[in-house]
């Protein structure tokens, strides 16, 4: 195993991975973007992902590190201060690494999640989870979803990301793609029209789930083929997304009553 060691915070690949951590269009021209732990270096590993640079403090197990470099990953040590800093977190990992953005280009399949303008990245990292939790074959992102790229996204999918196809797509575009499969849209919106989501099919579906303060959008609901909620017996107004995205993606999954 071999690694450049690396000592100053002046050092050029350590203003690249704080530039990767800090800005969305420094991750779109590098093509990459910086994931931290030993945990997801692991998932990016099981996953099939080669990552591109890993810079790393104390405490990493050397096989890990031999693994990644076997699949051409280029190693640089560093005092953990130094990791630290190009961390985008306050309590930072001893590893932090780089991963190429995948070709953009949604593949066929039978289940589909399409958002609308969810611009939390708490909330898109943990659906993108979700997705992957319950095999659905891509997350599709319209109206200025937040980057799916980000840290807190990359955080907030455990490694889901390595295994989940996104794509971003314009409205049209992603109503395109799903119509030229042959599937439902189901649009979720708490609509006096809509219905309960537990009474459709939802096995071979593209569900559009909405903005966190808007919901769906009027235009992109009007082309949906029905209109679905999540019923509620409480006094609380709506369901976070991220949540509502859990249930409707178990509902996907699991058989209808009716066919028990």
């Amino acid at each position: 195993m071999s690694a450049d060691r690396i000592t100053s915070r002046a050092n050029p690949l350590v203003k690249v991975l704080r530039a990767l951590a800090a800005e969305r269009k420094a991750r779109t021209a590098a093509g990459k973007f910086l994931c931290e732990g030993e945990l997801m270096l692991a998932e990016a590993l099981a996953s099939g992902v080669a990552p591109c640079e890993i810079l790393y403090g104390s405490g990493v197990s050397p096989e890990r590190l031999a693994a990644a470099e076997a699949r051409g990953a280029r190693l640089y040590a560093a005092a953990d201060e130094i990791v630290s800093h190009c961390s985008p977190v306050v309590s930072a990992q001893n590893v932090v690494f780089t991963v190429r953005i995948p070709a953009e280009a949604p593949l066929p399949g039978e289940r589909f999640l399409l958002l609308d303008g969810v611009a939390d990245p708490g909330n898109l990292g943990t659906i993108i989870r979700t997705a992957d939790a319950f095999s659905f074959d891509a997350v599709l992102l319209t109206n200025a979803c937040a980057d799916r790229y980000a840290p807190k996204v990359v955080r907030s999918a455990m490694g889901s990301l390595f295994r989940v196809k996104t794509c971003a797509l314009s409205p049209d575009e992603a109503v395109g793609f799903v119509r030229a499969l042959g599937l439902p849209l189901y649009g979720s919106t708490l609509s006096v029209d809509s219905v309960p989501a537990a009474s459709l099919s939802l096995n071979r579906a593209c569900i559009v789930l909405g903005n966190e303060a808007n919901g769906v959008s009027e235009a992109l609901l009007s082309r949906c083929d029905e209109r679905i909620h999540i019923p509620m017996s409480g006094q609380a107004e709506s369901l976070n997304v991220a949540v509502a995205a859990g249930i409707l993606c178990y509902l996907s999954s699991a058989p209808r009553a009716d066919k028990l």
